[in-house]
């Protein structure tokens, strides 16, 4: 995510569409788009298999595995209050801080969308449990992929504007051919996605090469598809480089196959637990990085006053936001565990 809002915080968006510079930033914002169905593809590639319980107790249980989630979401929101009230002057009070924690504001659109998604897996693996065979999988993720994907090819277009089909930066008018309601349930589509992946397909067994090949050539033709149908204007956004559209999709699909196929050696022992601390990590980062964004892009603007200049700025900042949002989600990691260690011992010791 912090690729992503690299172009958000460096004014990307209200900046004519070319030159070099800019078409280049056009083909990067189209292979880190990749961020968010990446993660959700991983949820159903492992929790997909597992057997949740449809009773009272077995879903009170799977919500209360998310309670860790939820901490870590209240604390980092509280740390970002704290740079608002502090770092920039605003009046945060007690309630607009609670109002801001309950209303998943900043970057919490994510915590809003994958809260609903955890609460709705118990049911979804019932679902795909019990569809038997190949062709049942198929035809459900056939089903999703029409609803979510479809409207992000065909209902994109000006069939009234005359030369819009060849030069769609003349018009921001759309004609819809297919029905597009359900094609914001596109995290339903990703994670059926990874739970085909792991029932059904062997990725030790594809060609890595191949499959960078293929993820290059379609970073390329989506990108210059972006370019095109932005040339000359802002960036123009719609349906097609949603988080649910065709680019994303294919793009996300093609990354998660070349990430597993390749046949990683086995790590020593520092090397997984330095893996998996920062695994821990990074959903809290990418909450309070936010903070990091706010900071570090306010004072690159002032640096550098050309926005496409700010290119050259691209690997220094968005390491420097990593990190600094890498080391507070640290603290708020060490706080969570410290927290639940607490009750732990204090149930212990109302058990004993």
């Amino acid at each position: 995510m912090p690729c992503v809002h690299f172009f958000k915080d460096t004014q990307f968006y209200s900046t004519p569409v070319l030159g070099v510079r800019m078409y280049i930033m056009c083909v990067m914002r189209t292979m880190f788009m990749v961020c968010v169905p990446l993660f959700i593809l991983l949820s159903g590639y492992l929790m997909s298999n597992r057997d949740i319980p449809l009773s009272r107790k077995g879903i009170a249980a799977h919500i209360a595995k998310a309670a860790k989630l939820f901490a870590t979401y209240a604390l980092a929101t509280v740390v970002i209050l704290a740079y608002r009230r502090w770092g920039m002057k605003e009046d945060i009070t007690l309630l607009k801080g609670l109002l801001n924690i309950l209303d998943f504001q900043q970057y919490s659109w994510y915590v809003n969308m994958y809260l609903g998604l955890y609460l709705m897996m118990p049911f979804l693996n019932a679902l795909w449990r019990a569809l038997e065979g190949r062709e049942a999988q198929r035809t459900l993720l056939g089903a999703l992929l029409l609803l979510t994907v479809l409207p992000s090819v065909l209902n994109i277009y000006d069939f009234v504007t005359e030369g819009a089909l060849l030069r769609p930066w003349l018009t921001q008018t759309r004609y819809g051919l297919v029905p597009d309601w359900w094609r914001n349930i596109y995290p339903i589509t990703y994670y059926y996605i990874g739970a085909y992946v792991r029932r059904n397909v062997a990725v030790k067994r594809l060609n890595t090469w191949k499959l960078l090949a293929f993820f290059c050539a379609s970073v390329v033709f989506f990108g210059l598809f972006n370019i095109w149908r932005s040339y000359s204007i802002k960036f123009a956004e719609g349906p097609w480089e949603d988080w649910g559209g065709l680019q994303n999709t294919a793009n996300a699909v093609l990354l998660f196959l070349l990430i597993n196929s390749i046949d990683y050696p086995t790590p020593n022992q520092a090397v997984s637990r330095a893996v998996g601390l920062v695994s821990n990590l990074t959903f809290g980062a990418y909450l309070v990085s936010w903070v990091a964004d706010r900071y570090f892009y306010a004072r690159l603007r002032k640096a550098e006053p050309v926005m496409q200049l700010r290119l050259n700025h691209y690997p220094v900042v968005v390491g420097k936001v990593i990190l600094c949002s890498l080391a507070m989600s640290l603290v708020i990691y060490l706080v969570v565990e410290g927290i639940w260690r607490l009750f732990a011992k204090l149930r212990q010791r109302r058990n004993a």
